[in-house]
């Protein structure tokens, strides 16, 4: 529910990772592999084994694009001031309490910066502001959410009322892009023409059929796709064929 309701990329999915690790280490158990020494570094690092670091996780994690901010630049070909947009991004993870977390900033907070209620790191002209909020990890690059999330500033139309959360009910793992490129601020299409020159327009009639992907398990090994686009009175495949014949030799 931190996140916003819009949502333009999403991976969401409820991972047992204890289940992982012993699965692994049978697997090293039959192959001969001594996973001991990793095994210690982890007891003497964070003074918990690994069995008990992996414990700590509930399993449910997501990460999600859901908008976009705009930074200054110079244009690659002109090598005059522009603005190109930067994703807007949440990862969250699930802990089942705050005993790892505290051990991993235990030992490595002072390579952090600390903040008002977060952490801060700085790569280049990158910024990842997070922290434990309750049993929730979060971590994004967008200030304003991760102050909104300290002062408890939380919008009613959060991604737990959207059409995700409810896929997500339904389903252990779901994803989903969006691929309506009139969703998208007006710098996206413009980055598009710039990146890719003649090819631009035969990208944006290819795209302008579809509406949006959806990926959903059908069983433990299986996975399916649903191609959404944006006529529900037409038949599916043949929109899309004949988008493909007419757009294809565009794109090459």
């Amino acid at each position: 529910h931190y996140f916003p309701q819009k949502s333009y990329v999403n991976l969401f999915g409820d991972v047992n990772l204890l289940g992982y690790y012993n699965l692994a280490m049978k697997q090293m158990d039959i192959y001969k592999v001594n996973a001991q020494q990793s095994n210690q570094i982890l007891q003497v690092t964070f003074g918990m084994s690994p069995q008990e670091a992996f414990g700590e996780f509930s399993g449910e994690m997501g990460f999600d694009i859901y908008g976009f901010k705009f930074e200054k630049t110079k244009h690659e070909k002109l090598g005059q001031p522009d603005s190109i947009p930067v994703p807007l991004f949440g990862f969250g993870m699930e802990f089942k309490s705050d005993k790892f977390y505290n051990a991993i900033i235990n030992k490595f907070g002072g390579l952090f910066e600390h903040k008002d209620g977060y952490f801060e790191i700085t790569k280049g002209r990158s910024n990842i502001y997070f922290n434990l909020f309750d049993k929730t990890f979060i971590a994004t690059n967008d200030l304003n959410l991760i102050k909104n999330i300290v002062s408890g500033n939380i919008k009613s139309h959060s991604l737990a009322n959207s059409e995700v959360a409810k896929k997500l009910r339904r389903h252990p793992i779901f994803a989903s892009v969006d691929l309506n490129l009139d969703h998208y601020p007006k710098g996206f299409k413009t980055m598009i023409k710039d990146k890719a020159g003649d090819k631009a327009e035969g990208i944006f009639n290819m795209l302008s059929v579809y509406d949006k992907i959806e990926y959903l398990p059908v069983n433990q090994y299986n996975w399916k796709m649903i191609v959404k686009l944006k006529d529900h009175k037409s038949n599916s495949l043949e929109t899309l064929l004949s988008s493909f014949d007419k757009n294809a030799n565009a794109i090459h």
